[in-house]
């Protein structure tokens, strides 16, 4: 087990000079800002974060090849246009859930696909396929999909600040205390019963181990998620209102159901996540829990990393924004390629089809004509600035040649007047010398 974390985050100010009035962090602030400017300028925000980050700039969009890094921001400017306006402003506000309308500008949550027969055999004797490329999203939302409290996540923290003390630490506590934090853990642990991990037993418990913290990378994780949690709770004036952001976790799957299931029992890899949502319960059975969403889908093979990632800085998922995820997105969707291609082609055939991505496309359009011609404006007024300065260096250099002339003069007066000074005094010095 580690007894320190290696703080993992990046070199970004997470909470720019201070939270803003609503206690949004920098990164929501700029991204916030950037959906009045549309799509492109989204994608500008979210490479410019990464350059600056120590966690995501091994991001797609950051390369040293420069047709990679086209192709995949035509990618990301797809999916972003694809989604809702009000989908991308909710996901950065933290507050996607907790409106039961927004469901109905996402994806449809449960969806089975009829595969084309191809001369094979007719639609009505094959099975519904089940694969489906999505990118979703796990929130900790309260029953009404509200954020937590910011009391009730600090408590959280505080909780599970002591689930992951080290053996070490528990053993310099007295024995009630010890026993008290010891029975916690085990309360904690035993909440899920039917996942794949392993169930602990009242010795292990008892001798430190921790069902949601197997490796010492899940220790680290886990702490630095408490410091940078605690940073964010730390600046907000009021604590009895619902957080500016909501605890995520993000991922792609082709296999909803099955990636559901294994979220739901607890078997998933994202300790830090399961672990928090077995804290709640053991707080305060069923106030708090995570709710699975669909949150896009994707069509074509190559959305599926830069959707990832894209929607992860949305929902501020990673780790040291707020988050579950501990690593950069988008780098390990090499099945999205499995997906066969008559899937991709409806879905992609909806998509274009759908009001949301042509309305976006046509703003965006409309936008970008009135960048150029903003631009074109700017370009004109330059010239005319440039006409002007080559005006001025001309009468510039007029005025100095004309004060160069005049000096030229007024010195070779004066060397004049010096040369006449000088034959007025060898005359005296002569006139002098004969009248002696």
């Amino acid at each position: 087990m580690a007894q320190s974390s290696a703080k993992r985050t990046g070199s970004i100010d997470n909470t720019g000079a201070g939270p803003s009035a609503e206690g949004l962090a920098e990164h929501q602030l700029q991204l916030l800002d950037s959906l009045s400017e549309g799509v492109v300028e989204f994608m500008r925000i979210v490479q410019d974060l990464d350059s600056k980050d120590s966690i995501t700039s091994r991001s797609l969009f950051l390369s040293d090849d420069p047709s990679m890094i086209r192709m995949r921001v035509e990618s990301g400017t797809h999916v972003l246009l694809n989604m809702p306006l009000q989908v991308k402003e909710r996901l950065i506000r933290g507050t996607l859930l907790d409106n039961p309308q927004m469901m109905t500008h996402l994806p449809q949550q449960v969806r089975m696909f009829t595969e084309p027969p191809l001369g094979r055999t007719s639609v009505e004797d094959q099975g519904p396929y089940q694969y489906r490329p999505v990118i979703y999203g796990l929130f900790f939302v309260d029953q009404s999909g509200a954020p937590p409290i910011v009391d009730d996540l600090q408590l959280v923290v505080d909780q599970l600040a002591s689930y992951a003390m080290h053996p070490d630490e528990l053993s310099n506590l007295d024995r009630s205390d010890r026993k008290e934090k010891e029975a916690f853990a085990m309360k904690v642990d035993s909440w899920k019963r039917n996942g794949l991990d392993k169930f602990l037993q009242e010795k292990e418990i008892d001798e430190g181990a921790r069902r949601y913290l197997p490796r010492d990378t899940n220790y680290e994780r886990a702490r630095e998620w408490i410091e940078v949690t605690n940073e964010r709770l730390e600046k907000l004036a009021d604590k009895s209102k619902h957080l500016p952001w909501c605890p995520a976790s993000v991922g792609y799957t082709y296999n909803p159901a099955s990636r559901k299931k294994s979220h739901s029992d607890h078997s998933s890899s994202n300790h830090l996540m399961n672990l928090v949502e077995s804290i709640a319960q053991a707080l305060w059975r069923g106030r708090y829990s995570m709710k699975w969403t669909i949150l896009y889908e994707c069509f074509h093979y190559r959305q599926a990393g830069v959707a990832e990632h894209l929607i992860s800085w949305a929902c501020s998922s990673y780790i040291h924004l707020g988050g579950f995820n501990g690593q950069c997105a988008g780098l390990s969707n090499e099945s999205a390629v499995h997906i066969e291609v008559w899937l991709y082609n409806l879905l992609e055939r909806e998509a274009y089809q759908r009001g949301v991505f042509s309305n976006a496309l046509e703003l965006e359009i409309s936008k970008q004509n009135q960048r150029r011609a903003e631009l074109k404006s700017l370009q004109k007024k330059e010239k005319e600035l440039d006409e002007i300065l080559t005006k001025l260096k001309e009468q510039e250099k007029k005025v100095f040649e004309k004060l160069n002339e005049e000096a030229t003069q007024e010195l070779e007066q004066l060397k004049s007047l010096g040369r006449f000074l000088d034959r007025v005094e060898s005359t005296l010095d002569d006139a002098m010398d004969e009248g002696k």
